[in-house]
């Protein structure tokens, strides 16, 4: 079900709007019930619910007690709730009605409680051309995302709209927006924008929030991206933009070592394990190459390591490969060992 479609989101976003107005129904009703049980302390009331009464109509400029009142605060409070509350009213109910109906435009609010109803999403933090076309890649293989862009102005912001995908606008390296795209239920984070630094920043402050998630960090240095891979155990890609199905891989918890584009074709190195009980367990290495179409690039059983491996290898369980596909044939190979089910 599409988030414009859900009636609890609704509900949710409509809670979230009144949530906006606790000041001015805090002051109003203040205004009204101590108004109404000084009317009423005055004798000007019989009982404290019509003096409130009677405070609430002066704010429609009805006077419904049968003598004015002759304290000077009351004579004030008289004079004076009218004006505050019509002008009260008439900018709650303007905002009230920009916040709720104004949905096509994808107010924060509105972002924040789609994301909040999300469970196992995968977070993008920078939208800019290579967090995009990382988004329609996770689409496109129907995982669920939510994006964190810093600019609001930002052209890539309205298109991921346009998708259906709600866009915190905020900066991801701050817990406060990581929470709005609802980390504590996220599967991954995609630290994806232009500034090496900040990626990584993203990517130890999520550690933090939520250690479960899986990180997969974007680095143009390659020398820094290795010292992130080895000391803290985190993912990194330095690719171009044609990367987006290794970064999509690597954030459902798929290894990628490289990824290139052959003919448009983007390829990616993975490796797998096989467990017992897997459909290659027991097959030779030709088998599993001409059952899943595949190509299988290295054999590794223990310490020993063998690039190319002969095809007459019986795979056993325990043994790790590495693997020459697309994404749709690692997706495929994952199943027949038993890491996707």
């Amino acid at each position: 079900m599409r988030a414009s479609q859900n009636p609890r989101l609704y509900w949710r976003y409509l809670l979230t709007v009144l949530r906006e107005f606790r000041t001015p129904v805090i002051v109003f009703l203040a205004i009204v019930l101590g108004g109404g049980w000084l009317v009423h302390a005055r004798g000007y009331a019989e009982d404290f619910v019509r003096g409130c009464y009677a405070v609430f109509a002066l704010t429609f400029f009805e006077n419904t007690l049968d003598r004015f009142p002759s304290e000077w605060y009351l004579r004030l409070l008289w004079f004076a709730t009218p004006i505050v509350g019509i002008v009260m009213i008439a900018e709650g109910i303007a905002s009230f009605g920009v916040m709720l109906l104004n949905r096509t435009n994808q107010l924060r609010e509105w972002n924040v409680v789609v994301a909040s109803s999300y469970s196992g999403h995968i977070i993008i933090c920078g939208l800019g051309k290579v967090g995009f076309c990382i988004l329609k890649e996770l689409m496109r293989i129907g995982s669920t995302a939510v994006a964190i862009e810093k600019h609001a102005e930002v052209p890539f912001i309205r298109d991921a709209q346009d998708l259906g995908i709600p866009v915190i606008v905020g900066d991801a390296k701050q817990v406060g927006s990581l929470r709005e795209a609802n980390l504590a239920t996220a599967s991954a984070v995609i630290a994806a924008t232009d500034d090496d630094l900040a990626n990584l920043e993203i990517a130890l402050t999520v550690r933090e929030v939520n250690p479960e998630a899986q990180v997969v960090v974007r680095m143009f240095n390659p020398d820094l991206a290795r010292k992130i891979t080895t000391f803290f155990k985190i993912p990194t890609i330095s690719s171009s933009h044609t990367s987006a199905p290794a970064f999509a891989a690597a954030a459902t918890h798929r290894s990628i070592h490289h990824s290139f584009s052959l003919d448009g074709i983007a390829l990616h190195f993975a490796d797998l394990e096989v467990r017992i009980g897997s459909r290659i367990c027991g097959c030779s290495v030709r088998a599993v190459q001409e059952q899943v179409d595949v190509t299988l690039v290295l054999h590794k059983r223990g310490d020993a390591v063998d690039v190319h491996p002969r095809a007459d290898i019986v795979l056993e369980p325990g043994d790790k490969i590495v693997i020459m596909a697309d994404e749709p044939t690692i997706r495929r190979m994952e199943e027949f060992t038993g890491m996707r089910k």
